[in-house]
């Protein structure tokens, strides 16, 4: 989808020094400075994207509580002839995916690698503790600093759960339990 920054600018002019970071088929992401929050993401969803699908979904990522998913400072929907355009802001995370550091000739050391499990175990029990799953977790949607520190991230691929999926998903307390302590561990 291209985006015209004028129009986008003046849709958003609590933002400025507005670039794009990436489009695809769901989706256009931009990097911004609020004149509040200092610097954030804009997501775009493009107005072929399910609007109550996109909808839920936001609404989800924000009950999660937790320091390794960025967090939504807001969301909203623009009206358009071509349909309906949601939007997201979300705190801007200063790294890079864990695709990135995998793509180099660098093994990561073994203290990475505990922080980097850790950082993501943290943030699947946070979600799941908020009867979320994240459906998506892969390298491209984790973004890692060179020290390991994680954060699963894409909101679009976080989902509400209902109890039959958990129960699915989680068949005894013991398991649901195993991945906090894991991360309590690391």
């Amino acid at each position: 989808m291209n985006i015209n920054m004028s129009w986008l600018s003046s849709q958003f002019p609590q933002l400025s020094e507005i670039h794009a970071l990436e489009s695809g088929g769901q989706k256009s992401v931009f990097r911004a400075k609020h004149e509040s929050h200092g610097a954030v993401v804009l997501k775009l969803f493009h107005p072929n994207a399910d609007v109550e699908r996109a909808r839920r979904e936001i609404l989800a990522v924000q009950q999660i509580v937790c320091d390794r998913i960025p967090k939504v400072l807001d969301a909203g929907i623009v009206r358009l002839p071509i349909g309906d355009l949601i939007w997201l802001i979300e705190v801007f995370v200063d790294a890079r995916s864990l695709r990135h550091w995998l793509r180099l000739d660098t093994a990561l050391g073994d203290v990475t690698i505990l922080t980097l499990a850790k950082g993501i175990l943290e943030a699947l029990a946070a979600a799941e503790a908020a009867s979320i799953v994240h459906r998506d977790v892969k390298p491209e949607n984790i973004l890692m600093h060179g020290d390991g520190t994680a954060w699963p991230c894409n909101a679009t691929n976080l989902h509400g759960t209902s109890k039959k999926m958990v129960k699915r998903a989680i068949d005894s307390e013991s398991k649901r339990h195993s991945v906090k302590k894991f991360a309590d561990y690391c």
